[in-house]
C-alpha cells in the first residue's frame, strides 16, 4: 500500500512539477489573483484585518472568500520571507494538487482493501482526459492544453485554487464520514466534522459537491440497516461542523454567498439533485448492495451520475447555476468507478472457473495501464509545457500599468478593468473601485457605476460618477490593447468615450490611463452639513442632477487645514478645527461597523448620497477623531457558536479520557 501511495505522490509532483518554480502564471486571466491578493493584504496587515480599503470604496475583509487558502500562503511567506506571496500561492496550490489523488487513493483503498484498486483509481484520476471533453464548450479548451486532467485546467487557466484545495479534503471526509456511519464513536464524528470544515473554510464551491457524495455514501449505508441511529450521525456530524466553521459562517456571510452569482440557485437545484439521487439510490441499492463488492461499486457509480447530472443540466439546458465548476468531483468520482469495477472484475475472475483465469487475473492490471498510459498520452508529452510559468511578468501590461499608478497616484483610487483589476492589488497597494471578491462589496454604488463605466455610451456621465467616488485615474482597454482580445475580459463596449474629454496621460500598448480632474482629492475632508442635508437622493445611475448636485456639494466644501492618518486599515485618526455647520466626509463605505470617537465619546456617522461616511462632530478649534472598524454582533455571534462547539469537544474529550477503560 504504501509503495503505490508514494507513487502516486512522486508521478504528480513530477508531472506538474514547473508549478512549484514559478511566481506568476502564463494565464493571465486568471482569477488567481484574488487570492494572492487576499494572501497580501493578511500578509501586511495581520491581525488588523476588519477591514479593507483597497477593493469596493471598502469592504469587511471577513466577506472576501474562504479563510484557509490566503491564510496558508500569508502563513508560508511569513516562515519563509524570501518566497514571494506568489511563489507561495504556487507552493500551496500544487502542493494540494498533487495530494488529490493520495487522498482518493485512501478512499478506494478504504473500500476495496486492495492496493492494487487504489493505485489505479488514483492513477486514472492523474493522467486521464475528463469526461467533460465530452461537451464540445470544454473540449475545446482542453485541446489547447493537451486534453490535461481537468482539474490542472481549473487551477492554471481559471485559477480556482480554493477549489482545488478543497478536493484534497473531500475523499477523506468522505472516508471519515463512512467510518462514523458505521461504527458512531465520538472519533468518528470529529473527524467527519473537522473535515467538512476544512472543506468549507476552502472553497464552497466543494462543499456543495461533498454534499452529493455524502448523500451518495449515506444511502449506501442506510440500506445496510440502523436507519435511525445513521440520521442522527449525519445531523450530528453536519452541526458539528457548522459549529467548527461558524466563526467565519456568520449570516453576512451566508446572505452574500447565497446571493452572489444565483449561489440561491446552485443551492435549490442541489436540493432537486438529493431527491433525485434519493429514487436513484433506491434502485441501485436494490440491484448491487448484496453482491460482493456492491457498495463500493454503488458509491463509484452514485456519485459518478449525480456529478455528470450536475454537469449534464449546465452544458445541456443551462440549468444548473455553475454546476460546470463540478467537473473535477466527476472526474475523481470516474477514477472511484474503475477503481471499483477493477477490482469487482478481479473478484469475478477470482470466483469463476475459466480458462486460462489464472493468466486473464494477471493481465487485467498490464491491459488497464496500457489503456491508461495511451489515453492519456497528450497529457503526459506536454505537462510541463503547459504548467511552465511567467518568465516576463514585468513586460506585461497589467505589471507596467500597476507600477505607473503606484507612482503617480496619491491615496485616491481607480478604476481598472479586466486582468489589469485583478493583477492591480496582486503588485500595489492601490485603491479601486472593483476587486476580486464582488459578493463582499457593500458600497451600494459600485457594481453600478462598474456597468456603467464599461458598457454606457455616455462619456461624461461616467467621469461624474468618477468624481463621486474619488477615481483618479480610468485604465481603458482599447480596441489595440491585448487585454481587449481576452473575450471573457472585453469590458469596455465603447473604449473611446473618454478620448477629448478627459487627458490621456499614458498609454501601454493600447492601455491607456486617463486621469479625472478632481477638485478634493484627498480620502478625508471637510463638507457643509447644510449642503449635504439638503442633497436629493440619487434614484439611480441615470440620475444626473441629483449626482451633479452631490459632485458639487464636495467641490465647492471648505478646505481646512484638516489632517488624517491611517494606523491600520481599520483605524483612521483624523485632526482639525472645525466650525459650526462643518462636518467630515470619508471617503470609504458606510458599514456598521464604522465607529467614530471624540475625545472618546461617540460621535453620530451616517451614510451620504453615494453610500461614503459623513461625521457630524463637536466644533471646536482643534478636533481629534478616532474612526475605527470593529466586529458587528453577527460576527461575534459566529465566534462564539466555534467556541462553544470547541469547548463541548474538549470537555467530551476529558470525559471520554476519565473514564475507565473496558477489557474487550
Amino acid at each position: 500500500m504504501v509503495g503505490g501511495f508514494l507513487f502516486i505522490l512522486a508521478l504528480n509532483i513530477a508531472l506538474v512539477y514547473p508549478l512549484f518554480n514559478s511566481a506568476y502564471t502564463r494565464y493571465i486571466a486568471s482569477i488567481e489573483s484574488a487570492f494572492i491578493a487576499d494572501a497580501r493584504f493578511i500578509a501586511q496587515n495581520f491581525p488588523h484585518l476588519s477591514w479593507n480599503p483597497v477593493w469596493y470604496s471598502g469592504f469587511p475583509f471577513h466577506l472576501f472568500y474562504m479563510p484557509l487558502l490566503p491564510f496558508l500562503i500569508a502563513a508560508l511567506h511569513g516562515i519563509a520571507p524570501d518566497l514571494s506571496l506568489s511563489e507561495a500561492y504556487r507552493v500551496v496550490t500544487g502542493s494540494f494538487y498533487v495530494l488529490n489523488p493520495a487522498a482518493l487513493y485512501m478512499l478506494v483503498y478504504h473500500l476495496t482493501r486492495r492496493p492494487s484498486s487504489a493505485f489505479l483509481a488514483a492513477w486514472i484520476y492523474s493522467v486521464i482526459p475528463s469526461l467533460g471533453y465530452l461537451f464540445p464548450e470544454v473540449g475545446s479548451v482542453g485541446a489547447h492544453l493537451g486534453y490535461a486532467p481537468w482539474r490542472l485546467v481549473v487551477l492554471l487557466l481559471y485559477g480556482e485554487g480554493p477549489h482545488i484545495a478543497a478536493l484534497t479534503f473531500v475523499p477523506l471526509a468522505g472516508l471519515a464520514f463512512l467510518y462514523a456511519l458505521r461504527h458512531g464513536q465520538r472519533r468518528g464524528y470529529l473527524a467527519t466534522a473537522v473535515l467538512i470544515s476544512l472543506i468549507a473554510l476552502t472553497s464552497t464551491t466543494a462543499l456543495y459537491g461533498f454534499a452529493l457524495l455524502a448523500l451518495v455514501l449515506f444511502i449506501s449505508e442506510a440500506f445496510q440497516g440502523h436507519l435511525a441511529r445513521k440520521l442522527r450521525v449525519t445531523v450530528a456530524c453536519a452541526l458539528w461542523a457548522f459549529g467548527l466553521s461558524a466563526f467565519w459562517y456568520n449570516l453576512p456571510f451566508i446572505a452574500a454567498a447565497l446571493e452572489f452569482g444565483g449561489g440561491g440557485g446552485l443551492l435549490a437545484n442541489i436540493l432537486v439533485l438529493v431527491v433525485i439521487g434519493l429514487l436513484m439510490g433506491v434502485v441501485l441499492v436494490r440491484s448491487l448492495i448484496d453482491k460482493p463488492q456492491g457498495q463500493a461499486l454503488f458509491i463509484g457509480l452514485g456519485a459518478t451520475l449525480l456529478y455528470g447530472l450536475a454537469a449534464l443540466a449546465w452544458y445541456v439546458g443551462r440549468i444548473t447555476p455553475f454546476a460546470s465548476r463540478y467537473i473535477p468531483e466527476w472526474e475523481m468520482s470516474f477514477a472511484l468507478l474503475l477503481g471499483t469495477l477493477f477490482h469487482a472484475g478481479s473478484e469475478a475472475l477470482r470466483d469463476k472457473e475459466l480458462p486460462f483465469q489464472r493468466e486473464l487475473r494477471r493481465g487485467l492490471f498490464p491491459v488497464s495501464a496500457l489503456a491508461i498510459t495511451a489515453l492519456s498520452f497528450n497529457f503526459l508529452s506536454q505537462a510541463w509545457a503547459i504548467t511552465v510559468g511567467q518568465a516576463d511578468v514585468e513586460q506585461t501590461s497589467e505589471f507596467q500599468i500597476a507600477r505607473w499608478l503606484a507612482d503617480h497616484q496619491d491615496g485616491e483610487r481607480v478604476y481598472a478593468a479586466g486582468t489589469h483589476a485583478f493583477w492591480l492589488n496582486v503588485l500595489t497597494d492601490v485603491p479601486q473601485l472593483r476587486g476580486g471578491a464582488d459578493f463582499a462589496a457593500v458600497h451600494p454604488w459600485w457594481d453600478h457605476v462598474d456597468f456603467q463605466i464599461r458598457k454606457g455610451e455616455d462619456g461624461e456621465l461616467s467621469v461624474l460618477w468618477a468624481k463621486a467616488l474619488n477615481i483618479r485615474y480610468l485604465v481603458v482597454n482599447t480596441f489595440e490593447s491585448r487585454a481587449y482580445f481576452q473575450v471573457q475580459y472585453r469590458d469596455f463596449s465603447y473604449p473611446q468615450k473618454f478620448e477629448g474629454l478627459l487627458p490621456e496621460i499614458y498609454d501601454y500598448n493600447g492601455d491607456i490611463v486617463y486621469e479625472v480632474p478632481l477638485a478634493q482629492p484627498q480620502m478625508v475632508q471637510l463638507v457643509s452639513l447644510e449642503d449635504f442635508a439638503r442633497l436629493p437622493t440619487i434614484q439611480s445611475v441615470l440620475d444626473r442632477p441629483a449626482l451633479e448636485a452631490y459632485v458639487q456639494a464636495v467641490e465647492r466644501a471648505p478646505r481646512g487645514s484638516l489632517r488624517w492618518n491611517s494606523l491600520s486599515p481599520d483605524v483612521i485618526l483624523i485632526r482639525t478645527p472645525l466650525e459650526e455647520g462643518e462636518g467630515i466626509l470619508v471617503k470609504q463605505s458606510y458599514h456598521p461597523g464604522w465607529q467614530a470617537y471624540q475625545d472618546g465619546r461617540p460621535i453620530p456617522i451616517h451614510p451620504d448620497p453615494v453610500g461614503f461616511m459623513v461625521l457630524s462632530p463637536q466644533p471646536g478649534p482643534e478636533v481629534s477623531i478616532e474612526l475605527r472598524h470593529g466586529r458587528t454582533l453577527d460576527e461575534w455571534v459566529g465566534y462564539a457558536i466555534t467556541g462553544l462547539t470547541l469547548s463541548a469537544l474538549l470537555a467530551s474529550g476529558l470525559r471520554s479520557a476519565a473514564r475507565p477503560r473496558r477489557r474487550s
